[in-house]
């Protein structure tokens, strides 16, 4: 059997503040290429996904030297290899 995976990704964020809230937007995008071959029977499995990962977070300074955060991304969790 023969492997690969290729991925490719760009990121964008931007940030800014709105009435004492800070927040900030990001978005990755990712295109994974993977090929499985099978080479005694000369069989191919190819697989190509386009995905995207949003993230979002907002924060608030509180009086004392005190802050407030909310955050959320979309993450994947990739077997390695030796899975």
């Amino acid at each position: 059997m023969d492997f690969r995976r290729d991925l490719y990704s760009a990121y964008s964020t931007f940030s800014n503040d709105i009435k004492g809230f800070q927040y900030q937007l990001g978005l990755r995008a990712e295109i994974t290429d993977r090929l499985l071959k099978q080479n005694t029977l000369q069989e191919e499995w190819p697989l190509e996904i386009f995905n995207l990962y949003p993230t979002f977070h907002v924060s608030r300074q509180l009086p004392n030297d005190q802050q407030i955060q909310f955050g959320y991304s979309r993450r994947i969790n990739r077997p390695q290899p030796w899975e």
